[in-house]
Formats: C-alpha cells, sequence, structure tokens
C-alpha cells in the first residue's frame, strides 16, 4: 500500500521521540550525557521533552542524534513515496470512478 508525504510525515513525527529514547539507550547516554554531546546548546529537559513527544525534534538535531548514537538515519526514516503525490490522487479518483 502507498502512503502519501502526508501520512509518511504524520509517521515519522509520532514515531521520533521513541527512536530518539531508543537509540539514547542503545548507546548507554543518559538524558544529560547525550545533551552535552549535543553541538548546539540543547539540556536534559529538552531531552525528555522530546523523548515525551513534549516537542519536535528538529531535523537537524534528529539527524545529529544519530550520529553521535551511532545510527544511520535512514534506519527511522519511512519508505519513499514510490509515486508523485499528484499521480496518487489522480489513481485515487479513478479508483472511486470505477467503483460508483
Amino acid at each position: 500500500m502507498r502512503k502519501s508525504i502526508k501520512n509518511i510525515f504524520k509517521q515519522l513525527n509520532n514515531d521520533l521521540p521513541s527512536h530518539i529514547k531508543s537509540m539514547r539507550i542503545g548507546a548507554g547516554y543518559s538524558q544529560g550525557q547525550l545533551a552535552a554531546k549535543m553541538p548546539v546548546n540543547v539540556s536534559q529537559a529538552t531531552i525528555s521533552n522530546w523523548e515525551h513527544g513534549k516537542t519536535q525534534v528538529g531535523f537537524t538535531e534528529f539527524i545529529t542524534i544519530c550520529i553521535i548514537c551511532g545510527q544511520a538515519p535512514s534506519m527511522y526514516i519511512p519508505e519513499p513515496v514510490p509515486e508523485s503525490e499528484e499521480q496518487l490522487n489522480k489513481e485515487s479518483i479513478n479508483d472511486k470512478r470505477q467503483h460508483q
């Protein structure tokens, strides 16, 4: 089943908190230790907020966490959309017409 771009981003945003926590724990870091390794000023509370989904982690911060924890970012990104959104919409409209 194909996923729309909107659904891929929704899934990614929903999954990021658990991914961040699992990467951190897998690398053996506390929230404070991970915060201290970030190249920008990030607090332990910020890491906690990301892990609990209270605030969204930015793309750059997510990639940085992956690098610090020795993980490939691609492991956490849903499969790409095989066709353009426009093509999916056209197929959806055609499917609806055929079932009327």
